[in-house]
């Protein structure tokens, strides 16, 4: 009997021993949750706070503006309203429009002009240093010489007379006197005599040749 009841009180201490343990941890838990609804809370009165604020803000915003609107609602209706000064005031502002117009365009069109003025001086510019660029090629590289050599002056050989060594004159031998050799062919047939007088004359010519073969 004894044993089952100490059996029985040791069950009993654990099961309160594990309630206890058990209590303790849900008011650790319960300690997290109030720390963290404390600091959601301070969260909560800051939001209201600058709630409050803006609020009031728009309060005095709304005044404001009820203000001004009311005094300009005063103005509008104690102010007198001219028709002709407005137009005139509309037709000065036109005027200083146009004027403010020409005068841009003026300042564009000499823009313009130095534009185009500037880029013919940089033409001008370039062509300058080109020409000079080639003068100095000009001067660096020899020139040929332009003077002609002197031509010679012509001289006219005289032919210098020899100098005589022997005699001009020739020792002058006596010419023999050329005979003519007979030849050795037969003499000629005298043709037949004509009784014309040119016949005659021809026989006469025979006649002397016979007598020359025959001296």
């Amino acid at each position: 009997m004894s044993d089952n009841l100490s059996s029985e009180v040791d069950q009993k201490f654990t099961i309160v021993e594990a309630i206890t343990d058990t209590g303790k941890k849900t008011i650790e838990i319960g300690e997290k949750i109030l720390e963290q609804v404390q600091g959601e809370l301070g969260d909560l009165l800051i939001f209201q706070q600058e709630h409050d604020n803006c609020f009031s803000d728009l309060v005095k915003i709304s005044k404001t503006m009820e203000g001004e609107q009311r005094s300009l609602t005063s103005k509008v209706l104690t102010s007198k309203w001219d028709k002709k000064q407005h137009f005139l005031l509309i037709a000065k502002l036109q005027d200083k429009l146009k004027g403010m117009k020409e005068k841009f365009e003026n300042e564009e069109n000499e823009y313009f002009k130095t534009q185009e003025e500037v880029s013919n001086m940089k033409i001008q510019l370039n062509q300058k240093q080109q020409q000079l660029a080639l003068r100095k090629m000009k001067s660096t590289t020899p020139k040929p010489s332009t003077t002609k050599p002197p031509t010679p002056k012509r001289v006219i050989p005289v032919p210098s007379t020899p100098k005589l060594t022997k005699s001009i004159l020739k020792s002058t031998t006596p010419k023999r006197k050329r005979y003519d050799v007979p030849s050795q062919s037969p003499p000629l047939k005298k043709p037949p005599q004509k009784k014309n007088d040119a016949d005659k004359t021809m026989d006469t010519d025979y006649d002397d040749e016979d007598s020359f073969w025959n001296d």
